[in-house]
Formats: structure tokens, sequence, C-alpha cells
């Protein structure tokens, strides 16, 4: 094998890898669009989750579910922490922050 055969194969396997690498990018940057774009699906769903406000009525009192706090209208206050918060958690399974 000459020198000439040998520069010849160098830059035939310098080709293949700089197509190989164009290739590899190409790919990366696919994956970093789809990662960008699951980024804004999370968030948008975080903000759906804590602005989505769920009203049940417990034994005449209305509860009012935000950002995983508990907002309590209505009379009887005391009612609310002695029939359905143990522990700082609701019975239904909501923590009250």
């Amino acid at each position: 094998m000459c020198l000439g055969d040998i520069l010849r194969e160098m830059r035939d396997f310098y080709s293949y890898t700089e197509s190989c690498l164009d290739e590899v990018k190409l790919l990366m940057k696919k994956l970093e669009t789809k990662m960008t774009k699951i980024r804004k699906d999370v968030e948008m769903i975080k903000e759906k989750q804590e602005t989505q406000r769920l009203d049940i009525d417990t034994m005449g009192q209305k509860v009012k579910f935000v950002r995983g706090r508990v907002d309590v209208w209505k009379e009887q206050v005391e009612l609310m922490g002695r029939n359905c918060c143990r522990n700082n958690v609701l019975l239904y399974g909501i923590k009250n922050k």
C-alpha cells in the first residue's frame, strides 16, 4: 500500500466521520426541539394544576381548593378543622398547606 492509498483512505474515513457527525448534530437538534416541547407541555400542565379550582360541598360547608391551599368560607370554620382535617391532611387526600 503506497502513501497515496493511505491518504485516500484517510480522506474517505474523514468524509464518513463528517457525515456521521452531521447526522448526530441533526438528531441532537431534533431531540432538543422535542425536549423544549415537552418542557412547555409540563409547564402548561403545572399552570393548569395550580389554577384549577375544585369546589366541594362537605357537611354544609363550601371548600375551595386553590394551588393546594384550602380556603373555607361560610360559618363554622372550626367544624372544618375538627371533622375534615387530621394532621393537616384533608380526607380527600389533598394536603392543606
